[in-house]
């Protein structure tokens, strides 16, 4: 077999390949005794035609061209063997020749990996976050559970006032005739996430159950009814019932009810070493994108156009991908989300491409280290990747193993192993500069007020809802 390599542009290249006469002859004499055994020809036992009979019977192209897709797989695979190409994509064939008796020709397109010229890839001074667990961010934590742990409380008094659960009857006119979208009764919802209309709940506040107000709302300039775009549009609305978010108090009974831990104090302690572990993660992550922002940035290489296109259009398909399974309800099609969200598939598309360069960049660049650096995983590294898992899962490590060892599966297994050894072999190579402490300090103050703030909007909350108000047992306030 002769092969002929030919750079074209776009990191792609031509292979021109060309199969020896005996190697034609024998694929299609493989071909044939395949057909003989499977097609019955009339007046023949299974296997016993003739080949020219057998031609006569199928035809002869059918024999040839079967024969010359069995060759041209097999060559284009030791083509790419023999020329150490690496391809990215699927060949573009083109037959040239495939006469009986005559050598098969053929010429296959295909792009390739970009050429990686590295730059400096070791010896970086890299600086690594200090950060430090402090009181006000285990009780911000607290609260925050408070409040997701609140419950509701009917109220027959009080006014509407921000995160209050509502039930309200409304109708909405235009110039005085009613809009029958824009009617509801016992209609729900939490005020200050303007669910209807921007503005609409601002103007709920203060309201008291069985209170009929009016509220005007000028509808957006993109409103979805051309005719009703701009108009101002004049809500009649009742306040049916009134619902408040009651705090549980921080005590030790708070910490039996919500966890594992009979006092406040180990749940507090629980929190602090869970934040600990969150942030050396955070400092770690830090200290391994810093490096590969560097290693990427130091390299040379061009990433074709088609090559990101194909990578965003991955990204795309993920991210609908989880979207309809965790995000949009059953009923509802992506195509709607990005409708109600006011986006496009092509915008996605396009807000990734500098993510999408940016992976593909990283992993290029990450191979040709390991090449140069013979970082290869080895079976070692499988079988403690494999023992970390089951010592994280509480499984067994063949029972890990089986449900990898599908290709699909085993496959992206090993190139996480490949590029965490081959990071881990970054990090050890470059120095890590642990950040003083002094220096955190200053950032953590910079955010001091801003997480005071965040505190004090809670407990400034908790004040009025801890007061003390009658509850209706019918839950539902009446109108005089």
């Amino acid at each position: 077999m002769k092969t002929d390599v030919e750079k074209m542009e776009n990191n792609r290249v031509l292979l021109k390949v060309e199969v020896e006469t005996e190697e034609f002859t024998q694929a299609i004499n493989q071909v044939y005794r395949r057909l003989v055994k499977s097609v019955n020809v009339p007046g023949f036992r299974p296997g016993r035609a003739p080949r020219p009979v057998l031609e006569r019977h199928v035809g002869k192209k059918r024999l040839l061209d079967e024969a010359v897709e069995i060759l041209v797989n097999d060559a284009y695979h030791k083509a790419v063997e023999e020329t150490g190409i690496e391809p990215v994509s699927a060949p573009e064939l083109e037959l040239v020749q495939t006469e009986e008796g005559k050598p098969v020709k053929f010429n296959a397109k295909v792009m390739v990996k970009p050429e990686v010229q590295l730059g400096q890839y070791t010896d970086f001074e890299i600086i690594k976050p200090f950060f430090k667990v402090r009181d006000e961010d285990v009780d911000l934590e607290l609260e925050l559970l408070r409040k997701n742990h609140a419950q509701l409380v009917t109220l027959d008094e009080g006014k509407v006032l921000p995160e209050d659960e509502v039930t309200i009857d409304f109708e909405g006119k235009v110039g005085g005739e009613p809009v029958k979208e824009w009617q509801a009764n016992d209609f729900t919802l939490e005020t200050g996430r303007d669910e209807l209309l921007p503005g609409f709940d601002d103007q709920l506040y203060g309201m008291s159950c069985g209170e009929t107000k009016e509220i005007k709302i000028s509808l957006p300039e993109d409103y979805h009814k051309n005719e009703l775009a701009s108009q101002e549009m004049v809500f009649t609305v009742k306040l049916k019932s009134l619902r408040r978010k009651s705090i549980p108090m921080l005590d030790d009974e708070f910490a039996k009810d919500i966890s594992e831990f009979e006092t406040l104090a180990e749940l507090k302690d629980y929190i602090r070493n869970k934040l600990t572990e969150k942030m050396v993660n955070k400092a770690e992550a830090s200290v391994r994108q810093e490096i590969i922002k560097k290693v990427v940035d130091n390299a040379i290489l061009e990433i074709p156009e088609e090559m990101i296109n194909k990578q965003a259009e991955f990204m795309v398909q993920d991210m609908e991908k989880y979207i309809r399974e965790n995000v949009l309800p059953k009923d509802v099609s992506i195509d709607e989300y990005y409708k109600e969200t006011k986006s496009s598939r092509e915008k996605q598309k396009e807000d990734f491409y500098p993510e999408a360069e940016m992976f593909l960049k990283t992993m290029f660049v990450l191979e040709a280290i390991v090449k140069k650096e013979g970082l290869q995983i080895k079976g070692e590294d499988i079988d403690k990747k494999l023992t970390e898992i089951a010592a994280q899962t509480g499984q067994e490590v063949s029972t890990i193993r089986e449900y990898i060892s599908k290709q699909e599966r085993f496959i992206p297994f090993v190139q996480d192993i490949q590029r965490e050894k081959t990071i881990q072999f970054l990090i050890e190579k470059s120095k890590i500069v642990e950040e003083k402490e002094d220096q955190e300090e200053r950032k953590q103050e910079e955010n001091q007020e801003i997480i005071q703030a965040e505190i004090n909007q809670i407990e400034g909350h908790e004040e009025q809802e801890q007061l003390k108000v009658p509850v209706q047992e019918e839950g539902i306030c009446q109108a005089e």
